[in-house]
């Protein structure tokens, strides 16, 4: 069909790959359809598993070309040759081959040529299906003769060999050849000529996958085999069908034993009235992360230790020493500028990866391991700034983590400039601790992470400064500064892109909170004129998702977020978003494959582990969210937020046990109060209202904000315990007052009106009860926990008829 050749884009200075026709071919008109078909149906399958298509050109000697993307790596056809493959690579492989068609087939397009010489696996395991040379168009007539047979032979399901009309299902069928082919080293269908290939694949069945590799698990064979069934109504019906079965036995393959842990014994909770509960108390809230020992037992499990070499680096908090406002302003911008320069580097590979400072609770420079190992890191960079006038000092000090209590400094490098010598804050400090933790520093790295930047001093300390208000905690008024600011490095250096893009930021933050359509045609603007300076950012098209969704554009904010991870296919927010994006929608399993595409390509990211655990909670699938709890835990074992998460999922499958237990140990490593409101609801519900009572208390005195749901809850203890009945009403006074105050603050929200009802009907308050739930009835039902307590307050005030309605509503 054609020549390839490598070539590179001059104007965005990257390698790309063109597609020629031999010359003698242009002037067949039908070799040229198909070829321009070829372009065409490619160009319009925008996925991260297909080979993009950047643009189709015309040499001035009338030779048609497409330019592809480029891709380091082989193909599945050189990786076997070298021998059978490994059933997890090969399951992660055939994953996303069943991705990247299942979004053609949405497309109505069947590829028909699918083989290990169409599929390159790059250096980080991403699989991109070539060659759509031979799709067409579902219900569009063959551009072949009719009853002619395309595709390579070895390859061709049953009813393509007939030259029959093929749908999705080919496609699967080959996909089954290419499974047994790669976990074997053969094809299961030969012969001398094509004729007898074609026999063998009508006639003869292939020989059973447990014959030929007796390491194949059973589930793996049985899944081949259904792909090879001889008629397609027995076959996969879908590409998300397969995915589905080989996702599902990959889990089990890689997800090891669950950890069992001694408990004591607890009287049940069955037939305990639950009075009025609040649903405030949720067991996922927040994204954070931590480390514990009972992890340690399961790092082996995901093949943590078989990378001693990858460095996953946390930046802390850099220790400021600035003279002025102003000076101290611009050490603290030029510490987020670090970071995120840092971050930009990890798209090169996956041995490098950077911990979101964002994330971090502490990150004390005097304990470095403490903060790694409750982020999942083994590597820290230390930073000490200091400002004096016109010269700036950074004393930088890498830190090799070993374990809790257990790091081992390096010596410390100093970097001393004067502040307009812009190269060395700009670019050589980023580059100082890249080599600080061994990154291979080759041009196109160091091209990446000084993408987007100035060549204007002043445009540069305007930028930093503009940071620094963005980083600044809360007030508007911050948010005003860093808008004028980054306006002002953008008006001093027309072409900073870098400052587009996070004055796009700062209007869109301006945007959220005032909702001013003002605010989102600025933020649009700034982030669309990154994008055109530098194509090649990420976070202004993620900027730019968000004001479009915000404004109610759900599309086009799904194809900027589509745009940022084809622009860099390892940035996590980017996928959140989309998959966000995608349960709004109602789409679920193209939410599901959104995340559990970036948790296969960031496997040891705890935070990418995390998101899929917490999608699979969302859906109430608690066995899979345990799963990928338990896989996030083997990257940061003291995590108290994932054990939180796992213990949430524990419970939700009648585990009792195995979660209070998983929380206790949380309070061994840290005491929180989300972990002491958790393990207060477990008590509760398993009849231990003293142990209940004394966890709500703890989580109380954590900090002054006390939450009127905790309250709530510390009086429903109290409420069963002997002796204790006036001490409960009494709590459950100051409670009810406490949710009123909320109310007032918040008149449209549902869950408050629904909480204060509750205590008004438990108080005995009957008629300011209903006129309450009436009007929780009127601002409608916003999850099952508020349709459940409507009817707890109906139960309440004798309405049984009504409060099984709500129940029914709320199971629905």
């Amino acid at each position: 069909m054609g020549q390839v050749y490598l070539a590179e884009d001059t104007r965005l200075k990257r390698r790309v790959a063109l597609k020629f026709l031999p010359f003698d071919l242009t002037r067949n008109e039908r070799a040229k359809r198909r070829f321009l078909q070829e372009a065409q149906v490619a160009s319009s399958l925008d996925h991260i598993n297909i080979c993009n298509i950047h643009e189709i050109e015309e040499t001035p000697d009338g030779q048609t070309f497409i330019c592809m993307s480029y891709y380091k790596g082989d193909t599945l056809r050189k990786m076997i040759a070298a021998g059978p493959l490994e059933v997890e690579t090969v399951l992660r492989i055939g994953i996303q081959i069943c991705a990247g068609l299942g979004r053609a087939h949405e497309a109505g397009i069947v590829h028909r040529d699918i083989k290990p010489g169409n599929i390159i696996v790059t250096g980080q395991g991403s699989v991109k299906i070539l060659d759509f040379g031979l799709a067409k168009l579902m219900g569009e007539t063959h551009l072949t003769r009719t009853g002619t047979a395309v595709g390579t032979v070895l390859y061709m399901s049953p009813e393509q060999a007939r030259g029959e009309t093929v749908d999705q299902r080919s496609d699967i069928w080959s996909v089954g050849v290419v499974l047994y082919e790669a976990l074997t080293g053969r094809r299961p269908f030969t012969g001398a000529n094509p004729p007898a290939v074609i026999y063998s694949i009508l006639h003869e069945e292939p020989e059973p996958l447990s014959r030929v590799n007796p390491d194949v698990p059973g589930g793996m064979a049985a899944i081949v085999e259904r792909c090879l069934k001889k008629d397609a109504d027995g076959r996969y019906q879908t590409a998300a069908d397969l995915r589905g079965a080989l996702q599902n036995l990959l889990d089990d393959l890689t997800s090891g034993s669950t950890i069992a842990l001694p408990v004591p014994a607890f009287a049940s909770g069955e037939g305990v009235r639950r009075v009025a509960l609040p649903a405030g108390i949720a067991v996922l809230a927040v994204l954070l992360l931590l480390l514990t020992p009972v992890g340690r037992a399961v790092v082996g499990w995901f093949g943590i230790e078989r990378h001693p070499g990858e460095r996953r680096v946390l930046l802390l908090e850099f220790d400021l020493d600035g003279g002025t406002a102003e000076e101290r302003m611009y050490c603290e911008g030029l510490a987020d500028y670090v970071a995120y320069r840092l971050e930009s580097m990890e798209n090169a590979g996956d041995s490098l990866w950077s911990v979101p400072r964002y994330a971090a609770i502490a990150t004390d420079l005097a304990q470095p391991e403490k903060s790694c190992l409750e982020l999942g890191a083994n590597v820290a960079i230390g930073g000490a700034l200091k400002c004096r006038a016109d010269t700036l000092m950074l004393t930088l000090t890498r830190y090799d983590v070993r374990g809790p209590g257990i790091s081992e400094a390096g010596k410390p490098r100093v970097i001393t400039d004067h502040r307009a010598n812009l190269a060395t804050w700009q670019d050589s400090a980023v580059f100082e601790i890249a080599r600080m933790v061994d990154a291979d520093m080759t041009p196109a790295l160091r091209q990446k992470t000084s993408m987007g930047g100035t060549i204007v001093p002043e445009a540069f300390e305007s930028f930093l400064m503009g940071l620094s208000c963005l980083g600044a905690p809360g007030a508007g008024g911050a948010l005003d500064s860093a808008v004028a600011w980054l306006e002002r490095a953008t008006a001093v250096d027309p072409s900073y892109a870098l400052a587009f893009a996070y004055l796009g930021r700062a209007c869109m933050l301006k945007f959220k909170r005032t909702r001013s359509s003002e605010w989102a045609e600025r933020g649009a603007a700034a982030c669309r004129e990154a994008v055109a300076l530098e194509p090649l950012l990420v976070h202004p098209r993620v900027t730019l998702a968000r004001i479009e969704n915000a404004a109610g554009d759900t599309s086009a904010a799904i194809a900027a977020l589509l745009e940022a991870e084809t622009v860099a296919p390892l940035y996590r927010p980017a996928y959140r978003r989309l998959a966000d994006l995608y349960i709004r929608l109602g789409d679920v399993r193209s939410a599901e494959n959104t995340y559990r595409d970036i948790a296969e390509k960031r496997p040891r990211d705890a935070l990418a582990q995390w998101d899929v655990a917490k999608f699979y909670y969302r859906i109430g699938a608690y066995s899979r969210a345990v799963r990928y709890f338990e896989k996030a835990l083997a990257l940061a074992p003291e995590n108290t937020w994932f054990l939180n998460g796992l213990a949430a999922a524990y419970d939700a499958r009648g585990e009792h046990a195995e979660a209070i237990a998983i929380l206790e140990r949380s309070l061994e490593i840290k005491p929180d109060y989300q972990t002491y409101t958790n393990l207060g609801t477990l008590y509760f519900f398993g009849a231990r209202f003293a142990d209940a009572a004394a966890m709500y208390e703890a989580a109380l005195d954590m900090g002054p904000d006390a939450r009127y749901p905790v309250l709530g809850s510390l009086a429903e203890s109290y409420y069963w315990m002997p002796g204790k009945r006036d001490t409960a009403l009494a709590l459950l006074g100051r409670t009810a007052r406490m949710a009123e105050r909320a109310l007032a603050d918040n008149p449209d929200d549902a869950d408050i009106v629904t909480d204060l009802a509750s205590y008004y009907a438990e108080l005995g308050r009957e008629e300011e009860a209903r006129r309450l739930i009436e009007r929780g009835v009127r601002l409608g039902i916003t999850d099952p926990a508020t349709g459940f307590r409507i009817a707890e307050v109906y139960e309440s005030l004798g309405e049984r008829d009504l409060a099984i309605e709500w129940v029914a509503r709320a199971v629905a």
